[in-house]
Parts: structure tokens; C-alpha cells; sequence
């Protein structure tokens, strides 16, 4: 550009302020057009700020605030200031952030065109008004410009200070400009902690200059300005310098006496990139990428000199690669002793530190703000050096032919379209970003999320709350980290008067019970929110905050919304201690060796009065707490099941939970042994479940293998029933609601009266159509008393089932009271729908066929009297043919397992294998009693030293002789191929055979046949 010392036009300063100000009024508009709805919603951190001006308002300024985090303290006072002019909004304190963002527009101006005025006054005016037309339409100005962090303060401040420190040094004499520095500088570190990297700007840039003024001499170059800073105006730099020293004794004074109160350490050693949760491992790694993403992410990339363009963040393209152009001058310059050039280069490259050295994000747009004057200043020296090019270039081919004045005029013509192109150009360039942050990006699901527009509606709903006496619960994940309030919503409600009762409590299992208590003093309604779209999504995956709200109350109902749930629980005493009612009787009981219970509680959860009796009522809830030790590293993670069972065995429900550690929320396989956890369950029983004497079992379980941990040790009163431990009987007491048989799922309805005031509504399951001899069958039915009083008669139920084609009739089961022995049909309620549960077993000697099945009633007190009848339908028995002819196996055995069978004998392939070969196998076995159970055979290769070779499990007939079904006197011959590990050496092996239920890995004992304790182990396998 032209740097001619020639007298200025008249117009040049009204056009330079006329220019300036159209920015500012593009500036203005970019930043204050629908400022409160762009971005959607109000972030927690700016909401932190307008708790703290409220506060301001109300006690007085402070020097920390309440989740300060890295902003200072004056941010809340500009808010402060905004809130008593226009009250509080969110659009007046996102207004301040647009007033200083307009302002570091204006600023920025001023601040370069005085930095560069040592290179001329017109070179530095278009330097300053391109670098200012930059930041007028930069997207990551605009966004900072548009949220309420104090980080916007960092340019506001930052850019008075440079102007006045560079004004000072262009004219040495008023020593004023060297205290407004020193104030603006100490100004900017009490906005922000990225102000905190102006001073060591200051610092390495005016020793620089001076090292660099010294090797220029040596060089006999010709620096500008030709004498170090450092030197020349010592003393106005000393003033600048103790200016900011006094107005930053209150901080030293609270890191020497009080530190607590400085938030901004807490939060670097938080974001450092030395905090291990941060650079998981690689601190220096972490530190040479985020150096690299963050400088590449704002122009400057050697990617730029293979063709690639690096990823760029805010920026388009043309105007990164402008970005790169001129921050490589300005290192040229800076190197030839240039004090604008290197003032510049060093600022840019210090101001990005702060994302640098934190990067939990790279980069962060907000820590590195400081750094948008100079990046756009050097798209600003790129197209100022091209410009001075092409006039050096025109002066030396046009001027001695046209003469200097025309050349001048036609240069001015043709800058002016050149600049008109350039600014049509930026703006093509800009304008997808611009209408992406204005039109798309609110809309979209990250900034609905980052903006927490979730918090904004909780806060409608909470102001929208009529009962005076309902508590919003608003939970938060301590497996999210960070679990302060969200002050989005404190803030919003705290504008509704009187406001709302909310209170933030956090999953941690320690001060739950505590915050819930606090919560309910006054309160009977509690509405407890879970998030759908927040960090917080996921809080109390333990349920414990239902576990101790239905101990003393009810859930009420359920309303969704868009962003959260809100689930209402009514209360039913006044002020409860939620801590109440929680000892554990201790128990010591070893599952598997990998997990040990040691205590457990249980109760009503459905009667405050009864909340610690062993009981519950029928279509309510049973609390049960129980509490756990990891005792082994185990690879899968284990979940914890609690059942109820009837008197006879049959289960009524079941509810599952995985182990789950508090705070990290972490499955069991990633618990320290020794690692103490506890489990809470709300057990619903089921609607139309008879009173009577039951039973609470819990068992634990692989989460994957879903095989259930073998109970190792348990105390005698305590007995087990595949591998589950009941705790404790219990009583169920009859309903006070009425069940509706709209809610039951029948897989047979039938609604037929079969006795006079019996109805049976209909089954809710079925033995299936086809079931197989031995196999345990069961059916559900749901009963009715249907008539003005209760049936006359107590009648008992039975299966029957018939050859379709005609003969003998089985007696499939025997005759069970309807529902249960404790509430016989004559008792009933009228109107009350009953649960009955009817489970026999097919017997092994009813033959394949088709059948007719019939549910009778008899009397209770004359079994022989049938009193009704029903056909429910035909269903097909599968079995196979019996084999009562005894084999003669090659390898006689004659082993006894557990009474049930015996193992006669086997036929063995008698070739020697080869590694990865098939050993072929038939087990011979002859059926002693009754199976009751369906066991699996295991057949093993066993080295001399007990090594495992080769294994294969399964259901005697590869599935189809399942042991249920066996006939006393029936022999079976099992065929198994079993696959030799490859890597198995020569040598002498054994077979092992056994039989064990697969439900809790149980072996039967064997003996006889020089077998035992649990399984048989038979020579005579060679290897090659």
C-alpha cells in the first residue's frame, strides 16, 4: 500500500470514521439480532454469571461467586450493571457480551492502526480496517460475542490497553496513556483467566524487540523503530507495569492468605494438560497435539505448502490461507527488526496458550478469543504486502509512461475495485458459516444440548408448578463428574415470584437419604426429574431415589416432555427420615467365591405404618436393600436377581439389577476386590396374587452367561434352591385395590362361570401344544368370584389329559387348591381376580400321541367329587422309542450316579489319535429312577496331570434324550465326538463323564466302578 508522507484530504478522517462506524453498526447487528433466542436456550455458565449479578445486587460485589470457574470477577459486575439498568434476563446479560464485543470492534481499529503507525499512517489504516472488517463478520467473534462468558472480556480490555501502551510509545510525552495501559491490563485478568497471558505478551515482546534491535545493528539492518522500547522508555514502561502491580495487590494478597477464594487455580489444575484425566498417560504427547491442532486451527499449518487445508475452526478457507500468508511475513518482518510485525506474531502465538495448555477441546474457541485481532490482522498483512506488490509493480512499468499522477489515480481506481471484489469475495466466503450459525445450528441437537435448552424448559415447568407443596427433584450423575447445580434453572426460577421449590441432589448413595430428607421438610409432593438430554441422562441407574420415596409414599403418575420425565411421588408422611429403617442384618453368604452378601432389609413398601414389617400387599411393592463384596476378580460382571416364590415352589416374579459401585457407577469386573456395594429393589407383586406365606430369594449371576454364581457357604436357617438363597419368608396380604383383567395378558381367555360364583377369566399361560414326556409343565389361571357372595363350595384344581383317539385317562397332576391353602375360594371377595398357579410334569411313561387336556374342579374336602369340568385343548407329547434291551458295551463300567442311572459301560474308538483329530465315543447308560430335573453329560480328554485336551457338553443324544424324560429301566446309548486340541503331545490320556445341572453347575455323586466323587475317569486313549 502507497506509504506516501503526504498532507491528508479533508475527507480522509470523515471517510475513515465513516467506514469504521458502518463496521460497527454491521458489528452491532451481527451480535445483537435475536440475542435472546441464538443460540437457543441459556448455558449453565452464562446462568453462573447472572446468579452472581444477582447477588452483586443484593450483598454487595465479591471477590468469588459460586461456580466462577476460570471467569473473574468483574464479569458479574458489568452484569450487575446491565441487571439494575434493564433488570434482570437473559437477554441483558447476553447484552453485555454483544456490548463488548462491539466495542472490541471499535477497538481493535484504533489498537492497530496505532501499533502500525510507525510503518505509515495509510498502510496502517488499511491493516487496522481490514483486520477490523475481519472481526466484524468472524463467526467466532460473533459466537463469543453472543453468550454471556466473561471470555469476551479478554478482547474488551486487552485492546484499550494495547492501544494505549503503543499510543504511549508513538508519543513518549503523555505519560497518561501508560496508566490507562496499566489499568486496562490489570482490568483484563480480573475478567478472565486467558487476561492472564497479556503480561507475559508484554514482557516477551519488549524483550524481543530489544534482543532483536541488538543482532539488526550487528546485521547493519534497519530497524523500526531503531532503538529497543526496553531502553528508550524504560521509565514509561515501569509506569505501566506498577500501574497494573497495584491494582493486582487484592489477588496476591488472597493467593498469599486465602487462597480458597481464587477459583481460577482450581479450574487449571482441572483443565491443565498435566491432570491425568485429561492426558490419560501422555502429558507431553496431549501437548505437542494440542499445540499443533490449535495453531492449525486458526490458519497457521505447514499443510498449506503440500495443497491440503488443514482443519480450520470458524474460518473458510481463502481466508485461513490468508491467515498463513501473512503470519509467514510477519515472522520475516519481526526477524528484521519490525516492532508492529513482531508485536503481532507474538501476541497471536501467547494468546493461544490458554487452549494450548488446557486442552480439554481443540481447540477451545473461548480461551483462545485474545488471539482473533491478531489472526485477522494477518489476513490484513497478506492482502496489504500483495497490494504493495502490485503499486511497486506499477510504478516501475506504468509511471514512466503515464506519469506519477495518472498512475496514482488509475492505482486508486483500481484498488477500489480490486477492494470491492475482495470484500464481495470475503464475503462469499463468509456467508455460508454466518447463515449456518444463525438458521441451522440453533436448531440443531448440540446446541439444544450445549445451550441447555433442557434447563430452560425445566425452569418453564417449574414456574408453571400451582401446588405450593410440590419439590422438583433434579437429579444429577455423579458418574458425569462435575455435579453442580445448573444454574440455568436456578436463574429462571429465581426470576418467578415467589419461585418455585426445586432442589438439585446428587445419586450419591452417602448423602442421598440426607438431600431427600432436607427435600421433603416441607414439602409432600415430589416430583422427580430425570433428563433426557443432559450429562445428568442416566442418574440413579440404582434406583435409589424410588427405593426410599415408595418406602414412605406412592408414585402418582408420569408426565414426559421433550428434554426430561418428571415422575410425581405423593408422600404419605409428613417430613420422613429417609434414613430411617436402613440397618442390615448381617449375613454372611459366599456366591461362588467372586461376591459375598453381608447384610440385607427388607419390608412394606407400600404401609408407612408397616414399612419394616415382612409383608406386602397384593398389586403393591416389597422394598428389599441388600448390601455386597467383590471377593474375587471375576472376568464377566455380575448382575443380582431378587424372586419371590410361593410356598410350593412357584415363582411369582422376579426383578434383576446389575452390581453397580456408587459415584464411577462401574459393573462388578472393574471393582477392586474387597469393593463394597449395595442393591435396592422395589419387588411389584403381582396383581391378583393370593394372600398367604411366600418366600424372598436372591441369587447372583453372570451378566453374559447368565449361569447363576454356585452358593458356597450360607447359614442353616438360610436354605438354598438352585443356587438361590431365601432370605426370608414373608407374608402377602390381600389387595385393597381391585385387579382388572384389561392389565393381565391371557394366553387362553375363557370368562366362563363354572361353579356358581366362580368364574375362571382365563389362563395366563399354557403347558404349549407340544411338550415332551418328563418335562415340567406349568399354567397360570386367573380366578373370579363373580357372584353376590363367594362360592358355597371350596373347590380344588387338577389336569386331566385323554388319547385324542380314545383310552385311558392320566391324572397329570394332583389336585391343588385354587389359588393358595391360606385363602380357599369360600373365603373370596366378591368381585377380586385371583392368581392360581398349577405346574406338574408330563409323566415319562405317557406315550407320544396327541391329547385332550381338561382342567377339573373337585371338592377340597371330597376329592372325589368332581364339581366341573373344561376343556382347554388338544396338545401333542414328543418322545422317542424306549429301548428296554440291555447293551453290551466294549468298556464295562457299571458306575452309579446319584441313584438316578448308571453307567454301564462305553464304546471307544480304539485307533490311536493324531493332534486336532476326533475322538469318538458312545456312553451306554441305564435309567435307575425318575430324573426331576434335565441334566447335561460332559465328556473330557484328560492329560496325566489332569490337563484338559479336548471337552464336550451336552444333552444326552445331542438334545434328544433330555434326562427328564429317562424311564427306569430304560438304557440310552449317547454318541460324542469329541475335537483333540492340535498342540496335544504323544502320549496316554483319560476320558472323563459326568452329569451336572446346568442351572448351577452342580455334578451328581458318583461311586462304583472305580469311579468317584463326581465323575468317572477311564485309561485307554493313546496319542501319536
Amino acid at each position: 500500500m502507497n506509504n506516501r508522507t503526504t498532507t491528508e484530504s479533508k475527507w480522509t478522517q470523515p471517510i475513515e470514521w465513516g467506514v469504521l462506524l458502518l463496521m460497527v453498526a454491521a458489528a452491532a447487528a451481527l451480535r445483537y439480532w435475536h440475542l435472546e433466542d441464538i443460540p437457543p436456550g441459556f448455558n449453565s455458565d452464562e446462568a453462573v454469571g447472572a446468579m452472581g449479578a444477582l447477588k452483586t445486587l443484593r450483598e454487595g460485589i465479591q471477590y468469588s461467586y459460586e461456580g466462577q470457574g476460570g471467569g473473574g470477577a468483574l464479569g458479574f459486575y458489568f452484569a450487575a450493571a446491565s441487571f439494575y439498568l434493564f433488570g434482570p434476563s437473559i437477554a441483558a446479560i447476553r447484552g453485555v457480551a454483544a456490548w463488548a464485543g462491539v466495542m472490541s470492534v471499535f477497538t481493535n481499529y484504533w489498537a492497530v492502526r496505532e501499533i502500525f503507525r510507525n510503518q505509515g499512517l495509510v498502510r496502517a489504516r488499511w491493516i487496522a480496517g481490514l483486520s477490523t472488517l475481519g472481526l466484524t463478520f468472524s463467526v467466532w467473534h460473533i459466537w463469543a460475542s453472543r453468550v454471556a462468558f466473561a471470555t469476551i472480556g479478554v478482547p474488551l480490555l486487552m485492546l484499550p490497553s494495547v492501544f494505549f501502551l503503543w499510543w504511549g510509545l508513538n508519543h513518549p510525552r503523555q505519560k497518561w496513556a501508560f496508566v490507562a495501559s496499566g489499568i486496562f491490563l490489570a482490568a483484563g485478568m480480573y475478567i478472565y483467566l486467558s487476561g492472564v497471558f497479556a503480561p507475559p505478551l508484554y514482557a516477551a515482546f519488549f524483550i524481543s524487540q530489544w534482543l532483536l534491535i541488538f543482532a539488526a545493528k550487528k546485521l547493519k539492518q534497519t530497524p523500526n523503530p531503531p532503538s529497543a522500547y526496553l531502553t528508550s522508555q524504560f521509565w514509561n514502561l515501569f509506569i505501566t507495569a506498577m500501574v497494573a502491580l497495584l491494582l493486582l495487590l487484592p489477588v496476591a494478597y488472597v493467593l498469599l492468605f486465602n487462597p480458597s477464594l481464587e477459583p481460577g487455580g482450581t479450574r487449571v489444575s482441572q483443565a491443565i494438560f498435566t491432570n491425568p484425566q485429561i492426558n490419560h498417560g501422555d502429558p507431553w504427547g496431549l501437548l505437542w497435539r494440542s499445540f499443533t491442532g490449535n495453531f492449525s486451527a486458526y490458519g497457521v499449518s505447514l499443510l498449506w505448502l503440500t495443497g491440503q487445508v488443514p482443519r480450520l475452526s470458524f474460518m473458510p478457507p481463502a481466508i485461513g490461507a490468508l491467515v498463513f500468508a501473512g503470519f509467514l511475513i510477519a515472522l520475516v518482518q519481526s526477524l528484521r527488526g519490525q516492532a508492529a510485525y513482531l508485536f503481532i506474531w507474538l501476541w497471536y502465538g501467547i494468546l493461544l496458550l490458554p487452549s494450548i495448555l488446557s486442552p480439554d477441546s481443540i481447540p477451545h474457541n473461548l480461551r483462545t478469543i485474545g488471539a482473533t485481532t491478531p489472526t485477522y490482522v494477518f489476513a490484513a498483512i497478506t492482502v496489504v504486502s500483495v497490494a504493495d506488490l502490485l503499486w511497486r509493480m506499477a510504478r516501475r512499468g506504468l509511471a514512466p509512461r503515464l506519469g506519477l499522477r495518472r498512475t496514482t489515480w488509475l492505482a486508486r481506481a483500481a484498488g477500489l475495485l480490486i477492494g470491492l471484489w475482495l470484500g464481495w469475495q470475503f464475503w462469499q466466503v463468509n456467508q455460508p458459516f454466518l447463515y449456518d450459525y444463525f438458521f441451522v445450528y440453533p436448531q440443531t441437537n448440540d446446541a439444544q444440548a450445549a445451550f441447555h435448552v433442557y434447563a430452560v424448559e425445566m425452569a418453564k415447568e417449574i414456574n408453571r408448578e400451582p401446588d405450593p407443596g410440590a419439590n422438583f427433584i433434579l437429579l444429577r450423575n455423579t458418574a458425569a463428574g462435575e455435579t453442580h447445580p445448573n444454574f440455568t434453572t436456578d436463574f429462571l426460577t429465581e426470576l418467578a415470584q415467589p419461585p418455585a421449590a426445586h432442589t438439585w441432589v446428587e445419586d450419591d448413595e452417602r448423602t442421598l437419604p440426607a438431600a431427600l430428607t432436607a427435600a421433603a421438610a416441607t414439602h409432600d409432593v415430589l416430583r422427580v426429574v430425570y433428563w433426557r438430554t443432559s450429562k445428568h441422562t442416566g442418574a440413579d441407574p440404582k434406583e435409589a431415589i424410588p427405593y426410599y420415596l415408595e418406602k414412605y409414599g406412592y408414585r402418582d403418575h408420569k408426565h414426559g416432555f421433550k428434554y426430561f420425565d418428571i415422575v410425581t411421588y405423593q408422600l404419605q408422611t409428613p417430613s420422613p427420615d429417609f434414613s430411617a429403617n436402613e440397618t442390615l442384618s448381617p449375613v454372611k453368604i459366599d456366591f461362588g467365591g467372586q461376591f459375598k452378601l453381608t447384610g440385607f432389609a427388607f419390608g412394606d413398601a407400600g404401609n408407612v405404618d408397616a414399612v419394616t414389617q415382612p409383608q406386602a400387599r397384593s398389586f403393591d411393592l416389597l422394598w428389599l436393600r441388600v448390601r455386597g463384596q467383590k471377593t474375587a476378580d471375576h472376568p464377566e460382571n455380575l448382575k443380582i436377581t431378587a424372586l419371590i416364590y410361593t410356598e410350593a415352589g412357584e415363582l411369582v416374579t422376579r426383578v434383576d439389577k446389575p452390581l453397580l459401585n456408587n459415584i464411577l457407577q462401574q459393573p462388578s469386573s472393574q471393582w477392586e476386590v474387597g469393593a463394597e456395594t449395595d442393591a435396592y429393589f422395589l419387588i411389584p407383586i403381582p396383581e391378583g396374587t393370593p394372600p398367604g406365606k411366600y418366600n424372598l430369594r436372591v441369587a447372583v449371576y453372570g451378566e453374559d452367561s447368565q449361569a447363576r454364581l454356585p452358593v458356597v457357604s450360607v447359614v442353616p436357617e438360610m436354605p438354598v434352591s438352585e443356587n438361590a438363597v431365601i432370605l426370608s419368608d414373608f407374608t402377602v396380604l390381600l389387595s385393597t385395590k381391585h385387579a382388572k383383567l384389561e392389565h393381565m395378558t391371557m394366553a387362553f381367555p375363557v370368562g366362563r362361570e363354572l361353579l356358581p360364583g366362580l368364574t375362571l377369566a382365563g389362563f395366563e399361560t399354557l403347558p404349549g401344544t407340544s411338550v415332551r414326556s418328563g418335562q415340567k409343565v406349568g399354567a397360570s389361571l386367573l380366578w373370579q368370584s363373580s357372584g353376590d357372595t363367594p362360592p358355597a363350595q371350596d373347590a380344588e384344581m387338577s389336569l386331566a389329559a385323554k388319547p385324542v383317539g380314545g383310552g385311558t385317562e392320566w391324572a397329570i397332576s394332583q389336585p391343588l387348591p385354587l389359588v393358595s391353602k391360606y385363602y380357599p375360594s369360600s373365603q373370596w371377595e366378591t368381585g377380586k381376580l385371583m392368581r392360581g398357579w398349577l405346574t406338574t410334569r408330563i409323566p415319562p411313561e405317557m406315550e407320544p400321541g396327541r391329547y385332550q387336556l381338561d382342567l377339573r374342579l373337585t371338592d377340597a374336602h371330597v376329592p372325589e367329587t368332581e364339581l366341573a369340568r373344561l376343556p382347554v385343548g388338544e396338545f401333542e407329547i414328543t418322545g422317542w422309542t424306549r429301548n428296554f434291551t440291555a447293551p453290551q458295551p466294549q468298556q464295562p463300567v457299571g458306575a452309579d450316579f446319584g441313584g438316578l442311572a448308571t453307567l454301564l459301560g462305553v464304546d471307544a474308538d480304539t485307533a490311536a489319535l493324531s493332534p486336532g483329530g476326533t475322538f469318538n465315543v458312545t456312553l451306554h447308560w441305564r435309567a435307575d429312577a425318575e430324573f426331576d430335573r434335565d441334566y447335561k453329560a460332559f465328556v473330557q480328554i484328560i492329560g496325566p496331570e489332569g490337563q484338559l485336551f479336548g471337552q464336550v457338553d451336552q444333552t444326552p443324544g445331542a438334545g434328544q434324550f433330555p434326562t427328564s424324560g429317562w424311564l427306569p429301566g430304560e438304557y440310552i446309548a449317547d454318541s460324542y465326538a469329541v475335537p483333540l486340541d492340535p498342540a496335544t503331545p504323544p502320549g496316554e490320556y483319560g476320558l472323563l463323564i459326568g452329569l451336572y445341572y446346568p442351572d448351577t453347575g452342580q455334578r451328581l455323586p458318583v461311586s462304583g466302578g472305580n469311579c468317584g466323587p463326581d465323575a468317572c475317569l477311564l485309561p485307554g486313549i493313546t496319542v501319536k
